[in-house]
């Protein structure tokens, strides 16, 4: 029965897995595989719980405000941002104040209007009414100079208003961790460059577990998932790709987020393995959104820690196997990634997705 499934996917998903190919190595630091082309984001509605986007009238016109660049613009400090500390130490704004709506719309990714227009909607009148006299000074006066310093001297009333103050740190609404996960898996079967062509080439289990934010990464909101291993080659090294996809049950929808672990083969042996985001450490974690065309639009999180691998074949065919197990691995938000000095979402390539509500 849940052959069927692989009829309406293969096609999909072929062009994902197929475009990783293609990549450089991932394991130059700045490089995480496939990435797809961010500046083709298609529809990026669904890149976060934003909800309702609807009911955007009465915000006191965010659109003209010109909010789409907030999320980088928001003043700097010198202040190190990086050291967030945990979810308990994260700091949490007055409810439906201008503060909030700032950190909300740091929260954001650059592409995500619709995610920054209901930062706005959901703060209170006074809320809104001194976003937008502190946005439209902001950016009238500091235009040239997007720092706490140039907001408060040009915009004295406006930033004591939105509690933008030099002296803290910019908003940082990813919290460091950003969530937790754990690897437990034993696969059979490894396919060769690109993806399974029935049950017997996968397993109908997650990979992968735990929590992002407060979502968990394999998924209860989906009809199935199932997970695989793929070897391929990135045009230097064969890669060994630990893959997992959440779908509905028309196995066309796919359920985000995506996860994946990649390692170069040569590094695939018995034993304990490090989990990183560049070439000193074995293999990349990635948990990612991607688009039902197959398109990566945007990042959610990295992992960080260590993996063991028990036993391994790695050749494809029903010879290759694989058994991977740890008991807990971090994920951060490239937008708060503390051990590599924080925001390093340019320095990855990607596109960090908004923050999960």
């Amino acid at each position: 029965m849940k052959k069927n499934y692989f009829v309406s996917v293969v096609a999909l998903l072929l062009v994902f897995f197929f475009a990783s190919c293609d990549e450089e190595n991932v394991y130059e630091q700045g490089d995480t595989g496939n990435t797809g082309d961010t500046a083709d984001t298609g529809d990026t509605a669904d890149t976060s719980d934003t909800g309702d986007t609807s009911d955007t009238a009465d915000t006191g016109d965010p659109a003209d405000d010109d909010i789409s660049d907030t999320g980088d613009a928001e003043p700097d400090s010198d202040t190190d941002e990086t050291d967030t500390g945990s979810d308990d130490d994260t700091y949490t704004p007055p409810v439906g104040s201008c503060e909030e709506i700032i950190y909300c719309i740091a929260g954001c990714a650059d592409f995500d209007d619709n995610c920054k227009v209901l930062c706005v909607t959901y703060g209170d009148d006074a809320g809104q009414q001194n976003y937008n006299n502190w946005k439209n000074c902001y950016d009238s006066k500091c235009s040239t100079e997007q720092t706490a310093e140039c907001s408060e001297r040009e915009c004295p009333d406006e930033s004591a208003a939105c509690a933008v103050d030099k002296d803290n740190p910019t908003p940082q609404p990813f919290p460091a961790p950003y969530g937790s996960v754990k690897i437990l898996a034993d696969f059979n079967y490894i396919v060769k460059d690109g993806f399974p062509a029935g049950d017997s080439e996968l397993i109908y289990e997650a990979f992968l577990t735990g929590k992002i934010s407060k979502i968990n990464v394999d998924s209860k909101v989906a009809s199935f998932l199932f997970s695989f291993v793929n070897l391929t080659n990135d045009g230097t090294d064969d890669i060994l790709e630990v893959v997992q996809i959440p779908m509905m049950a028309d196995a066309e929808t796919i359920v985000n987020p995506i996860s994946r672990l990649t390692m170069k083969t040569e590094k695939a042996t018995k034993g304990v393995h490090s989990i990183g985001i560049n070439s000193s450490f074995d293999s990349i974690l990635e948990v990612f959104h991607i688009t039902d065309d197959g398109e990566t639009v945007c990042h959610y999180a990295f992992g960080l820690g260590e993996f063991t691998i028990s036993k391994i074949n790695p050749v494809t065919g029903n010879e290759g196997y694989l058994s991977i197990s740890s008991d807990s691995i971090e994920l951060y938000s490239p937008k708060n990634f503390p051990e590599f000095g924080g925001d390093v979402s340019d320095q990855m390539g990607v596109v960090s997705c908004s923050l999960i509500k």
